[in-house]
């Protein structure tokens, strides 16, 4: 995923993501132990159902998905905080925070939006006349 987006986003994205929303998911061994298997597993299937990464570069974005991303990290809603607890490198400092939504707020040229791209409108997340930004956590 790093690779396909800003290096230093992407290694964050990667790290702290990726299990749950790509098809990259490294299965520890409790998700093989019913019934905490179920729950890992609805967590992941859900969770590459909102967003996967895996497919991020394949296709057009809409000018306010990248905005939900920062939105979920800033608000401390992602990574879930059941998923931190197990795993520590997961957790996002501020400095990890700000530079996905410095990422988030960054125009891409090289990445078609759905303005241009003809994909279908019901597509989009949210309005993007509804963009906003949030502060990370812990900021003023």
């Amino acid at each position: 995923m790093a690779a396909m987006i800003d290096p230093q986003a992407g290694a964050i994205l990667d790290r702290s993501c990726q299990d749950c929303h790509s098809t990259n998911t490294r299965w520890p061994w409790y998700s093989r132990v019913a019934p905490v298997s179920w729950i890992v597993s609805r967590d992941v299937s859900r969770g590459r159902a909102k967003l996967d990464f895996s497919q991020w570069a394949g296709r057009p974005h809409s000018d306010n998905e990248r905005m939900e991303i920062c939105d979920a990290v800033s608000d401390g809603s992602m990574p879930l905080r059941a998923y931190t607890v197990l795993h520590r490198s997961a957790r996002l400092s501020p400095q990890d925070v700000s530079l996905i939504c410095d990422w988030a707020t960054a125009r891409d040229e090289s990445v078609p939006s759905l303005k241009t791209s003809g994909a279908n409108p019901a597509d989009i997340l949210t309005s993007p006349n509804n963009v906003r930004r949030s502060k990370p956590k812990g900021s003023q």
